[in-house]
């Protein structure tokens, strides 16, 4: 699909491709931010180290919002390259 030139429908399969990856990666990320405050009132730890969960969820949630944000830059780099395309022909 990448090296194909479908005009119109390439610009439609990008946006599609960025709902779909921005509304999973975002449900994702905004679980596991819920799951980290709510380790942090609780203050569960682990039975061998007795060490808190929520800094751990706190590191992942962090990383998937990272995640988000490439999505984003993603998804403006695709458009942008797609438009220049277009306009080349």
């Amino acid at each position: 699909i990448n090296n194909l030139n479908l005009g119109v429908f390439k610009t439609w399969l990008i946006i599609l491709k960025f709902l779909l990856m921005i509304i999973i990666m975002s449900l994702m990320a905004y679980a596991t931010t819920k799951t980290s405050l709510k380790f942090m009132s609780n203050e569960r730890v682990t039975i061998d180290l007795e060490l808190y969960f929520y800094p751990f969820y706190f590191i992942c949630a962090f990383g998937m919002w990272l995640s988000v944000l490439a999505i984003v830059l993603w998804f403006i780099k695709e458009l942008s390259q797609t438009n220049s395309l277009r306009k080349d022909f």
